[in-house]
Protein backbone atom coordinates (compact mmCIF):
# COMPACT_ATOMS: atom_id res chain seq x y z
CA UNK A 1 0.00 0.00 0.00
CA UNK A 2 1.56 3.36 -0.77
CA UNK A 3 1.04 6.11 1.81
CA UNK A 4 1.25 9.25 1.05
CA UNK A 5 3.23 11.64 3.31
CA UNK A 6 0.91 14.78 4.20
CA UNK A 7 1.91 17.56 6.54
CA UNK A 8 0.40 16.31 9.88
CA UNK A 9 0.95 18.15 12.93
CA UNK A 10 -1.88 16.78 14.79
CA UNK A 11 -0.15 13.66 14.86
CA UNK A 12 2.76 14.28 17.44
CA UNK A 13 -1.01 14.94 20.07
CA UNK A 14 -1.65 11.04 19.87
CA UNK A 15 0.52 9.99 21.87
CA UNK A 16 0.04 6.35 21.67
CA UNK A 17 -2.40 6.30 19.42
CA UNK A 18 -1.59 4.73 15.70
CA UNK A 19 -1.24 7.18 13.06
CA UNK A 20 -3.25 5.22 10.72
CA UNK A 21 -5.28 2.21 11.10
CA UNK A 22 -4.90 -1.33 9.26
CA UNK A 23 -7.71 -2.96 7.50
CA UNK A 24 -8.39 -6.75 7.38
CA UNK A 25 -8.74 -7.45 3.96
CA UNK A 26 -12.65 -8.99 4.14
CA UNK A 27 -16.14 -7.40 3.58
CA UNK A 28 -18.24 -5.41 5.81
CA UNK A 29 -20.81 -8.07 5.80
CA UNK A 30 -17.74 -11.00 6.78
CA UNK A 31 -16.75 -8.57 9.81
CA UNK A 32 -20.41 -8.33 10.82
CA UNK A 33 -20.94 -12.11 10.21
CA UNK A 34 -17.94 -12.61 12.70
CA UNK A 35 -19.34 -10.22 15.42
CA UNK A 36 -22.51 -12.37 15.31
CA UNK A 37 -20.92 -15.51 15.54
CA UNK A 38 -18.85 -14.24 18.60
CA UNK A 39 -22.19 -12.13 20.14
CA UNK A 40 -25.42 -13.96 18.66
CA UNK A 41 -27.12 -13.04 21.42
CA UNK A 42 -26.10 -8.90 21.61
CA UNK A 43 -27.79 -6.44 20.09
CA UNK A 44 -26.92 -5.34 16.88
CA UNK A 45 -29.56 -2.30 16.93
CA UNK A 46 -32.47 -0.67 18.41
CA UNK A 47 -34.97 0.70 16.21
CA UNK A 48 -38.41 2.67 18.11
CA UNK A 49 -37.51 0.76 20.63
CA UNK A 50 -37.56 -2.96 19.12
CA UNK A 51 -34.12 -4.70 19.56
CA UNK A 52 -32.49 -7.18 17.34
CA UNK A 53 -29.68 -9.46 18.15
CA UNK A 54 -26.63 -10.05 15.84
CA UNK A 55 -28.31 -13.39 14.53
CA UNK A 56 -31.48 -11.99 14.05
CA UNK A 57 -29.89 -9.33 11.90
CA UNK A 58 -27.81 -11.51 9.96
CA UNK A 59 -30.70 -13.54 9.00
CA UNK A 60 -32.28 -10.53 8.08
CA UNK A 61 -29.41 -9.46 5.65
CA UNK A 62 -29.43 -13.68 4.08
CA UNK A 63 -33.07 -13.40 3.44
CA UNK A 64 -32.09 -9.96 1.80
CA UNK A 65 -29.31 -11.07 -0.10
CA UNK A 66 -31.02 -13.99 -1.94
CA UNK A 67 -33.74 -11.95 -3.05
CA UNK A 68 -31.65 -9.02 -4.64
CA UNK A 69 -29.68 -12.26 -6.57
CA UNK A 70 -33.60 -13.40 -7.39
CA UNK A 71 -34.00 -10.00 -8.98
CA UNK A 72 -30.72 -10.54 -10.98
CA UNK A 73 -28.35 -8.20 -8.81
CA UNK A 74 -24.67 -9.67 -9.18
CA UNK A 75 -21.42 -8.43 -7.80
CA UNK A 76 -20.11 -5.74 -9.30
CA UNK A 77 -23.26 -4.27 -9.80
CA UNK A 78 -23.99 -0.94 -8.49
CA UNK A 79 -27.58 0.14 -6.26
CA UNK A 80 -28.81 3.01 -5.25
CA UNK A 81 -30.12 2.93 -1.81
CA UNK A 82 -32.39 5.79 -1.28
CA UNK A 83 -33.76 5.36 1.90
CA UNK A 84 -34.98 7.06 5.44
CA UNK A 85 -32.70 5.88 8.58
CA UNK A 86 -34.51 2.75 9.05
CA UNK A 87 -33.31 -1.15 9.78
CA UNK A 88 -34.21 -1.89 6.21
CA UNK A 89 -31.85 0.93 4.62
CA UNK A 90 -29.07 -1.20 7.22
CA UNK A 91 -30.20 -4.46 5.83
CA UNK A 92 -30.12 -4.03 2.32
CA UNK A 93 -26.38 -2.21 2.33
CA UNK A 94 -25.16 -5.21 4.00
CA UNK A 95 -27.16 -7.76 1.87
CA UNK A 96 -25.48 -5.72 -1.34
CA UNK A 97 -22.24 -5.88 0.62
CA UNK A 98 -22.53 -9.78 1.37
CA UNK A 99 -23.18 -10.53 -2.60
CA UNK A 100 -20.57 -8.08 -3.84
CA UNK A 101 -22.53 -5.97 -4.94
CA UNK A 102 -22.08 -1.70 -4.69
CA UNK A 103 -24.32 0.34 -2.24
CA UNK A 104 -24.51 3.85 -3.33
CA UNK A 105 -26.45 6.35 -1.10
CA UNK A 106 -28.56 8.79 -1.71
CA UNK A 107 -31.00 10.84 0.20
CA UNK A 108 -34.26 10.74 0.44
CA UNK A 109 -34.79 14.13 0.33
CA UNK A 110 -33.00 15.08 -3.00
CA UNK A 111 -34.48 15.80 -6.00
CA UNK A 112 -35.62 14.69 -9.02
CA UNK A 113 -32.55 16.27 -10.95
CA UNK A 114 -30.21 15.29 -7.64
CA UNK A 115 -31.97 11.63 -8.15
CA UNK A 116 -31.12 11.68 -11.92
CA UNK A 117 -27.78 12.42 -12.02
CA UNK A 118 -26.57 10.22 -9.26
CA UNK A 119 -28.33 7.46 -10.71
CA UNK A 120 -26.21 7.91 -13.72
CA UNK A 121 -23.11 8.85 -12.16
CA UNK A 122 -23.01 5.65 -9.91
CA UNK A 123 -24.41 3.59 -13.47
CA UNK A 124 -26.61 1.92 -10.62
CA UNK A 125 -28.75 -0.99 -12.39
CA UNK A 126 -31.27 -0.67 -9.79
CA UNK A 127 -32.67 1.55 -7.36
CA UNK A 128 -34.15 0.97 -3.70
CA UNK A 129 -36.74 3.61 -2.48
CA UNK A 130 -39.66 3.84 -0.54
CA UNK A 131 -43.08 4.19 -2.38
CA UNK A 132 -43.42 7.51 -1.12
CA UNK A 133 -40.28 8.46 -3.38
CA UNK A 134 -40.79 6.27 -6.50
CA UNK A 135 -42.27 9.21 -8.29
CA UNK A 136 -38.95 10.98 -7.97
CA UNK A 137 -37.34 7.74 -9.42
CA UNK A 138 -39.76 7.26 -12.09
CA UNK A 139 -39.20 10.82 -12.96
CA UNK A 140 -35.39 10.65 -12.40
CA UNK A 141 -35.79 7.62 -14.97
CA UNK A 142 -36.84 9.92 -17.64
CA UNK A 143 -34.10 12.80 -17.41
Amino acid sequence: MNRIQLKAPWLRHYGVVPHTLEYPDKSMFDMISETAAKYPSYDAYEFMNQKTTFISFIKEVRICARAFRALGIREGDKVTICLPNLPQTVIAFYALNAIGAVATMVHPLSSEGEIAFFLKDSQSVAAICMDQFYAKFQSARTQ
